[in-house]
């Protein structure tokens, strides 16, 4: 039975130790970074990127990684990720919600925004297009 079909018969597939000292590693980057890379891992770990592309899409089936161009993130629960981390999560989306939130902004408007990585782009967004003092 494929894992992918088990996964379906057994939710807590994604909760299983991961065995692999080099995928447990490649976790522990991904979660102090937000993002790792084939090009990145392959060198760290002395392999070709094919085996760390088999180690991330295994990683990415147990639902721990999600997969984008070049390397992986961290799954969207994001509430154990360091901050810097979670910077990366979703970055075009953020950028594009600070944009956006941005243009509602008035000139010389003052603000208090909270903590966080979106709010963080709606600040970067709205000192570069507007005048905030």
């Amino acid at each position: 039975m494929a894992r992918a079909t088990l996964q379906a018969f057994r939710p807590d597939l994604r909760m299983q130790t991961v065995t692999n000292d080099r995928q447990q590693e490649i976790l522990k980057q991904a979660r102090a970074n937000g993002r790792v890379t084939v090009e990145d891992l392959a060198a760290r770990f002395e392999v070709t990127p094919q085996t760390i592309r088999k180690d991330l899409n295994d990683l990415c089936e147990r639902r721990l990684l999600s997969r984008v161009h070049g390397g992986a993130i961290i799954s969207s629960g994001v509430s154990n990720l360091a901050y810097q981390a979670r910077r990366f999560v979703a970055q075009t989306e953020k950028e594009a919600i600070g944009l956006a939130a941005a243009r509602h902004i008035p000139n010389r408007a003052s603000l208090f925004i909270n903590i966080g990585t979106t709010t963080e782009e709606v600040a970067k967004a709205w000192a570069s297009t507007k005048i905030c003092w």
